[in-house]
């Protein structure tokens, strides 16, 4: 039987966890509301970037744009966004595992690492990754996603890679996120466009305009992908805290009734030892 110091020691450990865990939920909790207050305006960003962009590679001359023009694919890149630190269950395996079994059935993968778990990942794959892992924060959202887009869309013009997929979790509900892989170039239309789209006009034209939009249109789809991850990431951080503190809590009483009784047998001895003392002092 443990020590009483030992079962001490414990509980107190026990408790520093407990609360630890406790804390990390809450900070994930709060996080997830602000995470989900973006996905609207997010997704509606990226849906509308996507239709105009989709409007003007339709119009007379863009088809040989080269950011439409479909051309042999030797290399295949791919951004896949996963979290930069852990405690969120198996968010990052199953993103990870979903993009490492797409990506090996393509031609001469390249991944782009969004995170350090994504880049520790496929680097222990063995798959040819960019040089480094990239860094988003909360705060500088839409100033990361603008860095991937401007890093993707070099890559893709001098021809480093022939397409382009972003691999991300998309947010259903707080248990229910769905891994999603998506091309996003070549551009090509993915969703009916609305009526009113049918009576834009290009200037200079529509070659010109898709040049100047691209950036913009790869900055929406890649930071509703990030906003969309940003949201599955704490949702499974705050599951997977929420669990861990119910095991804490059930150690901590378990623990606790151990303890009061290894002292309880420990005082019941030590007033056994004294009565039978004072008895041989009496006879």
């Amino acid at each position: 039987m443990p020590s009483i110091k030992t079962l001490k020691t414990r509980l107190t450990s026990l408790r520093s966890i407990h609360q630890i865990v406790q804390a990390v939920h809450k900070t994930a909790a709060s996080k997830l509301q602000h995470a989900r207050a973006r996905l609207p305006a997010a997704r509606e960003m990226a849906a509308e970037a996507e239709r105009l962009v989709g409007v003007a590679r339709q119009s007379v001359g863009a088809a040989e744009h080269p950011l439409v023009r479909h051309r042999a694919v030797r290399q295949t890149g791919c951004v896949v966004i996963a979290s930069e630190k852990g405690l969120c269950g198996e968010y990052n395996a199953t993103i990870c595992k979903s993009a490492y079994s797409y990506m090996r059935e393509q031609k001469n993968e390249k991944i782009i690492a969004v995170g350090t778990s994504a880049f520790d990942f496929f680097l222990r794959q063995n798959m040819r990754i960019y040089e480094k892992a990239i860094t988003v924060t909360e705060k500088t959202l839409y100033e990361d996603a603008v860095q991937i887009a401007d890093l993707v869309l070099q890559m893709y013009l001098t021809r480093e890679i022939d397409e382009v997929y972003v691999a991300y979790m998309r947010f259903g509900s707080t248990l229910v996120h769905e891994p999603r892989i998506l091309k996003i170039l070549p551009v090509y239309q993915r969703t009916e466009h609305s009526l009113w789209y049918d009576l834009v006009e290009f200037e200079q034209d529509a070659d010109t305009f898709l040049t100047a939009a691209a950036h913009i249109y790869l900055s929406a789809i890649i930071y509703s992908a990030l906003t969309e991850a940003l949201a599955c990431e704490q949702a499974a951080r705050m599951t997977s805290m929420d669990a861990a503190s119910e095991s804490a809590a059930e150690l901590i009483e378990k623990l606790n009734l151990v303890y009061n009784r290894t002292r309880q047998s420990l005082i019941t001895q030590e007033i056994s030892e004294i009565v039978a003392a004072v008895s041989v002092l009496q006879a």
